[in-house]
């Protein structure tokens, strides 16, 4: 019960095909879902934050009814209130101490990378989910990968290829 994760899910799209972003977009938040799910069967807090304008805060707690954890996951999207880098130095500002955060992103940059190592300066420690549309990194993808491990964050890669998405429209949208 010690245990307090705050979810972080970056909405903006991710360098590249701009049919890519909503598809990653669908990922992250069924990570989020999974790790929601994960923490209630486990008695573990588990917070919500996200960089979608739209989309309200949870704040880490132990809750085994994941209601209100579904609603502002369906309630994400739209345009990003701030940019995630900022969204991760506010979260790691506010959050109580041994919080630990997990960001799921589709975009890893250099300010990303700034900003979750000033959040490692703050001893807390970071996961970061790299959800991305390529059968592999990039060489830059993986040079950010070694500095977030270098800053001390472990660091995770889900490839999800255009061959996994779901064809828009027809009965599985209908009945959805």
């Amino acid at each position: 019960a010690s245990t307090k994760w705050m979810l972080l899910l970056d909405v903006a799209p991710a360098a590249g095909p701009a049919e890519a972003a909503q598809p990653l977009l669908e990922k992250g938040i069924a990570l989020a879902a999974g790790f929601f799910e994960a923490a209630a069967s486990g008695r573990e807090s588990c917070g919500f934050a996200c960089s979608s304008s739209s989309s309200r805060r949870i704040a880490p707690t132990i809750r085994p009814d994941l209601t209100l954890a579904y609603e502002v996951l369906a309630s994400v999207g739209g345009k990003p209130a701030m940019s995630f880098p900022d969204l991760v130095r506010k979260e790691a500002a506010d959050l109580p101490l041994h919080a630990s955060m997990l960001c799921i992103t589709s975009t890893l940059d250099l300010a990303l990378v700034r900003a979750i190592a000033d959040a490692r300066t703050r001893h807390r420690a970071v996961h970061v989910i790299y959800v991305h549309a390529r059968p592999s990194l990039s060489v830059g993808e993986r040079e950010g990968a070694s500095q977030l491990q270098a800053a001390g964050c472990s660091f995770t890669e889900v490839p999800h290829p255009q061959s996994q998405w779901q064809a828009q429209g027809g009965v599985a949208d209908a009945t959805a």
